[in-house]
C-alpha cells in the first residue's frame, strides 16, 4: 500500500527523509468552520485525495507552498475551493501550469511558494494578497484541512477547521532544528495551547482581519518542533507580502 501524499508531505515538514529535504505541513486545536471561506483550496491528487491546502488569488490562480508541487506534474493536481469540505461541494478545476519559485530548488524552506495556473475559472472571491508583513502580536487566523492531533498516521478531518492564533518574532519558532529567516517568513502558533498548523496544512493560509474581508499573509511552510512528543504549536508561513513582486511578474495579475 502507497503512503499517501498527505503523509509524505507531512514527512517533509517533520524533515523526516523521503528523498528530499524537509519541508512542512493541520490545524491541531482548532474548530470546525461554520462558513465556507470563497478562497480556501484543497490542493488534491487527481483521484481526490487532499495533500496541501492554498489560496484562491485570482479566478484563474491558486497560491500554495512550493514543496506542496514542485515534483508534480500538471495532470497530476487537482484543486477543490470554497468549500468546508475537501471531498465535496465548492468548485473543482484541474491544473494547467504549475509555477515554482526558482529559488526553492537550491535552498528548501526559503521562497517556499508556487503557484497553479487553473484549466477552468472559479467563481468564487479571491483572497487580496497582504501589500505590507504583519506586525509581532497582530491577530491571524489559520484555516486547514491537516491533521486534528499530532499521530504519525492520520486522514484530513471532514470539514475544515480554523483556529485563531497571533504572530510571533521570528526567533520564537527557532525551537527545533531550522532557523526561521525574519525576512521571507512569518512566525505563528499558540504555544501555551500547543494549538496551530501541522500536517496537512502546507500552503494553506494565514489571514489577517481587513474590515469586512481577509487579507493573505502566509502560506504554510514548516513545523520548526514536529516529533509528536514535543510539538510545541509554532509554525513557519512563507511571507505573502515580500514575494508579490514575484506573483505579480509570473502571473500578470495587479496583486
Amino acid at each position: 500500500m502507497r503512503l499517501s501524499r498527505m503523509i509524505v508531505t507531512a514527512l517533509l515538514a517533520a524533515g523526516v527523509s523521503v528523498g528530499l529535504t524537509a519541508p512542512a505541513q493541520a490545524i491541531i486545536g482548532g474548530q470546525d468552520a461554520t462558513t465556507a471561506y470563497s478562497f480556501m483550496t484543497s490542493v488534491q491528487t487527481r483521484d481526490g485525495e487532499h495533500f496541501c491546502g492554498g489560496s484562491l488569488i485570482d479566478k484563474s490562480w491558486v497560491l500554495t507552498a512550493a514543496h506542496c508541487v514542485v515534483n508534480d506534474q500538471p495532470g497530476d493536481v487537482q484543486v477543490r475551493v470554497g468549500s468546508l469540505s475537501s471531498t465535496e461541494g465548492g468548485a473543482l478545476s484541474t491544473v494547467e501550469q504549475i509555477i515554482v519559485h526558482p529559488e526553492y530548488p537550491t535552498a528548501p524552506n526559503k521562497h517556499d511558494i508556487a503557484v497553479l495556473r487553473l484549466t477552468t475559472p472559479i467563481g468564487g472571491q479571491p483572497v487580496k494578497l497582504a501589500t505590507e508583513r504583519p506586525g509581532v502580536d497582530d491577530p491571524a487566523r489559520l484555516i486547514g484541512w491537516g491533521c486534528t492531533s499530532p499521530s504519525a498516521w492520520c486522514t484530513a478531518p471532514p470539514v475544515l477547521q480554523e483556529i485563531d492564533t497571533t504572530v510571533h518574532k521570528a526567533e520564537d519558532c527557532n525551537t527545533g532544528g531550522g532557523r526561521v529567516d525574519p525576512a521571507l517568513e512569518v512566525c505563528t502558533g499558540n504555544p501555551q495551547s500547543k494549538s496551530g498548523a501541522h500536517k496537512g496544512d502546507s500552503g494553506g493560509p494565514a489571514l489577517v482581519r481587513s474590515g469586512d474581508s481577509w487579507l493573505l499573509i502566509g502560506a504554510f511552510s514548516w513545523i520548526p518542533n514536529f516529533t509528536f512528543d514535543s510539538y510545541d504549536g509554532y509554525g513557519v508561513y512563507t511571507d505573502v507580502a515580500v514575494h508579490r513582486g514575484w506573483v505579480r511578474d509570473v502571473t500578470g495579475l495587479p496583486v
